[in-house]
């Protein structure tokens, strides 16, 4: 998952609105792999730096996966199973349901697939045997309405993921894999007429496990607690001001090393200017304080004007910060615990247009990020680069022909260097492997009638480039060129039994 090109660490993820973590994982990124599809209602991006609301990581933007509630019967059943070549199956099954003001949703979920070999045998003598998972998962999401002002909402999500990899690239074999998540905690939320006070409570335990050969385990977790209020003091003026405790534990880092630790304290207010005269403003700002790199200061300033709810200009600005996480800092392979923390400022434009009849809309949105003290990995080592800028450009537009026809089209262009330390200079060279320079697509769909909706989806994405680690001495990392592809999905749903 590559943000406007940002790679998985520098992007938050978040749960119906409380942040997930993987204190193991390379980066701190979350393995989304360990999250079914089938327990998801929507999800909510947010482009752009949010470390002002959101925290450390939130360097690129934030993804919010909201999941199912439950329905308006006190309990319904619900399930679904598919078939599909590799032997791959999906099952699930759940109920869920409301009384009053409460609401739960229980679900289980089954993913298997004996899958397709990581490599291509292009010599015709090779032995590339099929790379599969298997993923079991779990949840309970409770919405308990104490009063009609004051709602308590804990939450529970298991998930055993287990899948092989190649011994080497390029080499036929199989290793085995296991991932576990735990995730639980609480929300409890109070409104008043005109503001509301909500807490949080979350704590995540990761354990994954590795073939003899490599790092048997890696184990962590996360806690975080925070709380905060809003109020609406004004129809135009909104403000919104919190604390958040985060402690985040790796267990054995290396073989030399006991558990290690670090923790945060982070108090952030922001102001709301809402449509005033069609004019919006939000500015914001949180302090940081690690527990080893002491006090950063992030801020955000997002302006916006709307001209008679048909043209809307807008401009952001803000700053955000990375800490290195505990496996850069102590981990088995290429651990630097003299790493210094990322520090990046992002400004972002554009303007979106709605025709009066609502058939039509664009958005176009231009993006310049600057990052200091980039952290990356080279010669077997984390390290920190002088600099990495990128920018680019995203068009999105919808076309709604009638109320039953609808088309989606998107254009993205996405660039950025790197500029290195160098004993004789700096090196500068453009870096954003995997990620295409050109990418755009679209997506037809149609309801054909109450019952029956297809759609079909197209993709393209341009030349990118790869890096290719070497497996023998010197053990070095190679620039591999790949070429462009395209992706073409059709979708047809027919419902019945009065669309249950």
């Amino acid at each position: 998952m590559y943000l406007r090109g940002a790679a998985n660490a520098y992007t938050v993820i978040l749960v119906n609105g409380v942040p997930v973590n993987d204190p193991t994982g390379v980066g701190g990124a979350f393995d989304l792999r360990m999250f079914p599809v089938d327990a998801i209602e929507r999800i909510e991006i947010l482009k752009g730096a949010q470390s002002t609301l959101y925290g450390t990581d939130a360097v690129a933007g934030v993804i919010n996966i909201i999941t199912k509630k439950g329905m308006e019967k006190p309990a319904s059943l619900y399930g679904g199973i598919s078939y599909g070549r590799y032997n791959t199956l999906k099952a699930h099954a759940g109920l869920n349901g409301s009384l009053g003001g409460s609401s739960y949703n229980i679900s289980f979920m089954h993913d298997e697939t004996g899958g397709i070999a990581e490599a291509k045998d292009t010599l015709g003598n090779q032995n590339f045997p099929r790379n599969g998972m298997l993923r079991n998962a779990a949840s309970i999401d409770i919405d308990g309405a104490v009063t009609d002002r004051f709602h308590v909402k804990p939450f529970f999500r298991y998930a055993y993921f287990k899948s092989t990899f190649a011994n080497n690239a390029f080499v036929g074999g199989q290793n085995a894999f296991l991932s576990k998540l735990l995730s639980t905690g609480t929300q409890a939320q109070y409104s008043f007429d005109k503001a509301s006070i909500t807490g949080i409570f979350s704590f995540d335990d990761v354990e994954r496990q590795y073939p003899e050969g490599f790092v048997k385990a890696y184990k962590g977790n996360k806690k975080t607690a925070e709380i905060f209020s809003r109020v609406d003091w004004h129809q135009y003026f909104q403000t919104l001001v919190g604390v958040r405790y985060d402690d985040i534990t790796m267990k054995d880092p290396n073989p030399t090393s006991g558990d290690t630790s670090v923790q945060m304290v982070s108090p952030y207010v922001s102001l709301f200017l809402k449509n005033w005269k069609g004019f919006n403003m939000e500015v914001g700002g949180r302090l940081n304080n690690h527990s080893r790199y002491g006090n950063n200061f992030t801020y955000s300033i997002n302006p916006s004007y709307s001209i008679s709810n048909k043209l809307k200009l807008f401009i952001n600005y803000g700053t955000a910060f990375r800490v290195p996480v505990l496996s850069e800092l102590y981990g088995s392979f290429g651990a630097n615990p003299e790493l210094k923390p990322e520090e990046s400022n992002t400004i972002d434009g554009g303007v979106q247009y709605t025709t009066s009849d609502e058939k039509f809309d664009i958005r176009v949105v231009g993006f310049s990020r600057n990052t200091k003290n980039i952290i990356a990995y080279q010669n077997q080592q984390y390290i920190n680069y002088n600099r990495q800028k990128d920018h680019g450009v995203e068009i999105e537009s919808v076309i709604r022909f009638t109320d039953d026809i609808r088309l989606k089209l998107f254009y993205t262009f996405t660039e950025g260097e790197v500029t290195t330390a160098a004993a004789v200079g700096d090196t500068t060279y453009n870096n954003l492997f995997k990620r295409p320079k050109h990418a755009f697509g679209a997506n037809l769909g149609y309801q054909v009638t109450e019952s029956f909706f297809v759609s079909t989806n197209f993709q393209n994405f341009g030349k990118r480039n790869d890096l290719y680690f070497e497996s023998v001495p010197p053990y070095g990392q190679l620039n591999v060129p790949l070429t462009a592809y395209s992706l073409w999905d059709i979708y047809g749903e027919y419902t019945f039994l009065n669309r249950n």
